[in-house]
């Protein structure tokens, strides 16, 4: 098992994309084993970003995701640090970072509310969107966030428990390449 961890660790480090699916009973390993594979990006200078499905997060849409999108604003690192911001230097500090990432998306800003507590006004444009477009457009969103972080260093997504993901999670996960 590691060393398909660690073929599937160089892929990454030489811009190749691959998915390992680690799945077995409860105990058997899964979770050292991710932490294996933690470790070593990690002393290979790979980007991690770790997410987590839990069992009462299932009714919550993009639950997994929640720490991955907070790790990527660095909304985590910032409470780590003590740094207590307000919701609305949240907000400057999201608009900010989804302006130098992708400045063509920063009019779906109000998008990202699905996954972060943020609690931005739809605009004239995110409150057209309803159903279906609105969580397409909230795919193609979160996409291309870790798309650009993917192509600034390689990127390991580890999503652990994935047994208690919510639908919005599965879709996104099937859909990040």
């Amino acid at each position: 098992e590691r060393d398909i961890l660690n073929e599937a660790l160089e892929a990454l480090q030489d811009d190749r994309s691959t998915t390992v699916i680690i799945e077995g009973e409860a105990g058997i390993g899964k979770t050292r084993l991710a932490e294996y594979l933690l470790q070593q990006a990690r002393s290979s200078r790979v980007t991690t970003l770790i997410g987590t499905g839990d069992e009462i997060g299932k009714s919550s849409l993009y639950n997994a995701w929640r720490s991955i999108f907070n790790q990527l604003f660095n909304i985590d690192r910032n409470i780590i640090e003590g740094k207590r911001e307000s919701l609305e230097e949240r907000r400057k500090s999201i608009y900010k970072k989804l302006n130098e990432l992708a400045p063509d998306m920063v009019q779906f800003a109000p998008l990202l509310n699905a996954v972060l507590p943020l609690d931005f006004a739809d605009n004239e444009l995110t409150e057209q969107m309803t159903g279906e477009v609105r969580a397409n457009n909230i795919h193609s969103l979160l996409n291309k966030l870790l798309f650009i972080a993917a192509n600034r260093d390689p990127l390991l997504l580890v999503i652990e428990d994935a047994h208690w993901m919510d639908s919005a999670s599965w879709a996104l996960a099937q859909q990040v390449n």
